[in-house]
């Protein structure tokens, strides 16, 4: 069987994707390089500022120090200012300031030798992060959280990530220090803590000295900081592309800690750390996915600058030749074999103002010649080209030997001298072939579209429909033949065959046989007239044979036989037989077979009748041969020359034989075709009602147009899935369609259910209406059924993060115009101001209800129970008065 190839849309779609796939690495990889450049930039600013401070401290200690000495000198007497020599108490005073000067210096060098432990401190942890990084997030994030515990000295670390929505944030990993142990799962919900939360999206970060008093963390002390013992809080935002997606918390147990600025700046680097290894993490899934996908396209896959020169390729084309991917960069195209139709496609390619194209290209294998089907897109701003190259060799050899097939096939059936008619079930003439009709009683061009009866006599008629219905019963091909007058008014005869050609049709094939009957007839005349007189002329016949011979019981001849020229050929010239034996004139075999059959006849008395082959001067002579009792051990053997007769007998069976197989044969072909016919319509049948309702699918096939319809009342329901499109940007791709062809079958089978018409998707949101094209009077029922059955299920589809979803209905009673519209892609539609007023039904509601105009309330609300919502501006109507539909009465 041969594999199904993409077709050139799939294919351009495969690589549209493939470059949105390499676009967005790109992108992540670009934003991963601002992130280390982020975190060099901390590092860096944070050796500045230290540096800084030492300097300060460097001036500060000089002034302390020109001060002592002159605070010294004071004592000492040696340096007395006019202002101060006689005032002993301003000496003290001078004398107590110049202690404490020294004290601060010490003080100011002691926290220089900390600030430099701590940069060297800091500097060697961040170093080690960054030569381990991995794309192992669960490693990553252990490695900066034992780091972060051990440089800064506090009890617990954990990082924090927000849900989708960002409603709550979840514990992706704690660390706690004194256990050596990490655990998860905790979650805070922003409702809950909005000031902490609050703060965090617009804060650098929280340095939260005392946490149960500090305005952004005071909210975790009941709950959280006084069962834990925590007193301090270093909380850093993770930014990723601006946006805070999570937190790093730093957790100090005991006396409350007065957090440092270089603390805070290390904690920050930690942070962006965190969000490198998030985003590492991501590319690395992105990477694998993207692997993936080219590994699974059926294809070589080649990435060319626009210089021609190899960016990169996929492993399915380093394959093909005996090459890794890594061989292929930075080579020119056509390394391997020179020019090639294949080269110069890409080059022509790479100098055109196109951006994509495509090109079936012929390839010279080492045996013989291979076509690809080779489609180029550019991507990049032109800077790039990505190429994809599908072997459909194959395909194309299939695509010959069909097309040689179908002329075969079609001279065939052309050589057939037969009428063929589709007629359907109830005996319309549907279709014909008549290439080569004869003298037909009718034309096959005015039958199209009449039914048997209106074009055969009802005898005739009335056979031919018993023998429709047969077949179809059946299944089996059914024979018949009858007579019709022709053009010029005389009689001739006619043989049909019906076989099963679709599930309500079957194939005509109408034969002129009134030759052929005409010389049955007369050979039967004739055996009937051979049959009176054989009893007359058998004797006669019997008398006259080529050869007679009388022989004894022993074999022996007794006299010469009767036709000596047939003697004379049989025993080369002599005619003389009298007296000698059977075993004489015939070789051993044939001379003992002759024997057997004289005992027989004078043993039983009847005639014995055989044939044998004899080889009379090289050539094979047949013969029969009749042994006649003349006398109580004598018999009469006749001997006839039948070799022409059982040549043409021969010939006859091999022309028959032949004659079968070709009639087998095409018979074959013909209910293969008619199974593949039939198989192509109830396919197309099917796809047809997929896309349009019955009733209109029937009136397309009739009248290949459908008008418009205007329908006084309809029911008309919209739904759309709460925060489908937020989850669209998170979700894989191929999870999310899943996901949606999941909840969308669901409905499809509630519209079945309450046999409603469904009428189109567009994203997310669904489209259904009651009422059309077949009308009901319970229409709005059904779609308040369908509406409350809807929410019903909606809890079982879950997103990523294991929430169901919720869906917004809206609803609205009013009259529609309905039809089909376009010439290709068929699409059922609904117009008019009802239809608008349901669409705004859904969109002005809110999550989990359904919102009905006032013209659905009255027509359900004896049966329904409703909430009245009040008078709401609607866009284009004005205020009107809606309700909520709450359930069943």
């Amino acid at each position: 069987m041969q594999a199904e190839h993409p077709s050139r849309e799939e294919l351009l779609a495969q690589v549209a994707a493939l470059n949105q796939e390499l676009e967005a690495a790109n992108e992540e990889k670009a934003d991963l390089e601002v992130l280390l450049e982020t975190i060099t930039e901390h590092s860096t600013e944070l050796e500045n500022q230290l540096h800084q401070k030492h300097k300060d401290l460097l001036n500060y200690i000089q002034q302390v120090e020109q001060f002592t000495v002159a605070a010294a000198a004071v004592e000492n007497d040696t340096f007395q200012p006019e202002s101060l020599r006689n005032t002993a108490a301003r000496t003290d005073e001078l004398g107590h300031l110049a202690r404490m000067f020294r004290q601060m210096v010490h003080t100011v060098k002691t926290r220089e030798y900390e600030l430099e432990t701590s940069l060297r401190r800091y500097s060697q942890a961040l170093g080690e992060l960054a030569r381990n990084l991995t794309e192992d997030l669960e490693t990553a994030l252990k490695q900066c959280m034992r780091a972060a515990s051990r440089t800064l000295g506090v009890e617990r670390v954990s990082v924090w990530l927000y849900n989708p929505e960002q409603t709550q944030i979840e514990c992706l990993c704690l660390y706690e220090r004194s256990r050596d142990r990490t655990s998860k799962g905790t979650v805070l919900t922003v409702t809950d803590f909005p000031n902490y939360f609050r703060t965090l999206s617009t804060q650098r970060l929280i340095a939260a000295h005392d946490a149960h008093t500090d305005p952004a963390t005071r909210e975790f002390s009941e709950v959280y900081l006084t069962p834990l013992g925590i007193t301090s809080m270093l909380e850093v935002p993770i930014r990723i592309g601006g946006r805070v997606v999570g937190v790093v918390c730093h957790e100090h147990v005991g006396q409350s800690r007065e957090w440092q600025l270089e603390e805070q700046i290390f904690a920050g680097s930690i942070g962006d750390f965190v969000a490198l290894s998030l985003e590492t993490h991501r590319l690395a899934e992105a990477k694998g996915q993207l692997e993936a996908v080219l590994d699974a396209v059926p294809g070589s896959i080649a990435w060319i600058r626009s210089d021609g020169v190899y960016i990169g390729v996929n492993q399915r084309m380093a394959t093909s030749f005996n090459l890794t991917p890594a061989a292929f960069e930075g080579q020119q195209i056509g390394w391997l074999r020179g020019r090639t139709p294949l080269t110069d496609f890409v080059r022509q390619f790479l100098t055109s103002p196109e951006d994509v194209a495509s090109q079936v290209v012929p390839v010279d294998a080492e045996e013989y010649r291979r076509y690809y089907l080779v489609i180029a897109q550019k991507y990049q701003q032109g800077t790039a080209t990505v190429s994809v190259g599908i072997d459909i060799t194959e395909q194309k050899q299939a695509e010959e030997a069909l097309r040689q097939s179908e002329v075969r096939n079609r001279a065939f059936l052309d050589a057939i001298p037969d009428v063929m008619f589709r007629i359907s079930r109830n005996g319309t003439y549907l279709d014909y072939k008549a290439d080569r009709a004869g003298d037909l009683p009718i034309d096959p061009a005015t039958v199209l579209g009449k039914t048997i009866y209106e074009v055969l006599p009802a005898d005739v008629a009335q056979q031919r429909m018993y023998y429709v219905q047969q077949a179809l019963q059946t299944g089996e091909m059914q024979e018949f033949t009858y007579q019709l007058p022709s053009t010029q008014g005389a009689l001739r005869d006619y043989e049909a065959r019906l076989v099963v050609s679709g599930e309500d049709e079957v194939l005509a094939i109408v034969r002129d046989i009134t030759e052929r009957q005409a010389a049955l007839r007369e050979r039967q005349q004739a055996e009937a007239a051979l049959r009176q007189s054989e009893a007359t002329n058998r004797a006669l016949i019997a008398a006259i044979p080529d050869l007679l011979l009388r022989v004894s019981g022993d074999g022996t001849y007794i006299d010469n036989a009767i036709g000596a020229n047939r003697l004379k050929q049989f025993l080369g010239g002599t005619t003389f037989l009298a007296g000698t034996s059977v075993y004489d004139s015939l070789p051993a075999a044939q001379a003992e077979q002759r024997m057997q059959y004289i005992r027989q006849a004078l043993q039983t008395g009847e005639l014995q009748v055989y044939e044998h082959q004899l080889m009379l001067n090289g050539q094979a002579i047949d013969e029969e041969v009749r042994i006649v009792v003349t006398a109580p051990d004598e018999v009469l053997i006749i001997v006839r020359d039948i070799t022409k007769q059982q040549a043409a007998l021969r010939e006859r069976q091999r022309a028959e034989d032949a004659l079968r197989m070709a009639n087998e044969e095409l018979e074959r072909r013909v209910e293969e075709r008619t199974a593949e016919l039939r198989l192509e319509k109830e396919r197309s049948e099917q796809l047809l009602l997929n896309v349009l309702p019955k009733s209109i699918a029937e009136r397309l096939k009739e009248s290949k147009h459908a008008p418009a319809e205007h329908f006084e009342e309809a029911t008309i329901l919209f739904a759309d899935i709460v925060g489908f499109t937020a989850l669209s940007t998170r979700m894989d791709p191929l999870k999310l369609v899943n996901l949606l062809n999941q909840i969308f079958s669901a409905f499809d089978h509630l519209a079945e259910k309450y046999d409603l018409e469904k009428i189109k998707t567009i994203g997310d949101a669904y489209m259904v209406v009651g009422g059309l094209p077949v009308l009901r009077p319970d229409h709005a029922e059904a779609i308040a059924n369908m509406a409350l059955e809807m929410q019903t299920c909606m809890p079982n589809f879950r997103n990523g993060a294991g929430e169901s979803f919720q869906i917004r209905i809206g609803i609205n009673t009013g009259p529609v115009i309905a039809g089909v519209i376009g010439i290709k892609k068929f699409i059922y539609d609904l117009w008019g101001d009802a239809v608008n007023i349901a669409s705004r039904m859904e969109s002005h509601g809110n999550p989990g209800t359904i919102q009905v105009t006032n013209a659905t309330y009255e027509r359900l609300k004896d049966q329904y129970v409703f909430q009245k919502r009040g008078t709401i501006a609607v866009k284009g109507r004005g205020n009107m008065t809606t309700y909520w539909l709450l359930g069943k009465a």
